[in-house]
């Protein structure tokens, strides 16, 4: 392979990140827009009535039943989020390995990315669903917002060799 091919495979590989990375972000996105909208709605009240604000009891400021859905949410984010870097990072190895073969490494930082986003994904998109079933945006959205930063983060990590650092073992942030 030439150094122009190899340079377009290299800038293909950085779009194709780009557009996974979005596209991940803009599903977590979508859902808890649409679940600040549609969730977080007063109540319908019967003609001629002025709804009543609800009254939220709970530890953390939502309803109780919702309470522990938000307990095991968070405890997805605060646990998925750490491990999808520690899970990428391991993949150093299948890189070591394809380097040692002759191949530049990319398709395994490729596959390395997608499973530490996909990781983060996860309960990103569990806090949305929260903030459809509570009706809250507060505490649900800390979680899609933990996950939401961890796919950003995963996306700012390169997935192929460039000048600035031609030596990419591992995952640096920058591109």
């Amino acid at each position: 392979m030439d150094e122009q091919q190899a340079q377009d495979a290299a800038a293909k590989a950085r779009m194709m990140q780009l557009i996974l990375g979005g596209a991940f972000s803009m599903g977590v996105v979508m859902l808890c827009v649409v679940g600040a909208v549609v969730g977080t709605g007063q109540p319908n009240a019967p003609a001629g009535t002025t709804p009543q604000p609800v009254q939220v009891p709970g530890l953390l400021g939502i309803d109780p039943q919702h309470e522990l859905l938000f307990l095991i949410a968070g405890g997805m984010a605060l646990t998925a989020v750490p491990f999808s870097f520690v899970m990428r990072g391991m993949l150093t190895k299948a890189v070591d390995r394809a380097e040692q073969a002759g191949d530049d490494g990319t398709g395994a930082r490729m596959t390395g990315f997608l499973l530490g986003a996909a990781f983060c994904e996860g309960p990103a998109l569990f806090g949305g669903v929260l903030i459809l079933l509570s009706g809250q945006l507060m505490p649900p959205v800390l979680v899609a917002g933990l996950g939401l930063f961890g796919i950003i983060a995963h996306t700012a990590m390169p997935v192929v060799k460039t000048e600035r650092d031609p030596n990419l073992t591992r995952y640096n942030v920058g591109s």
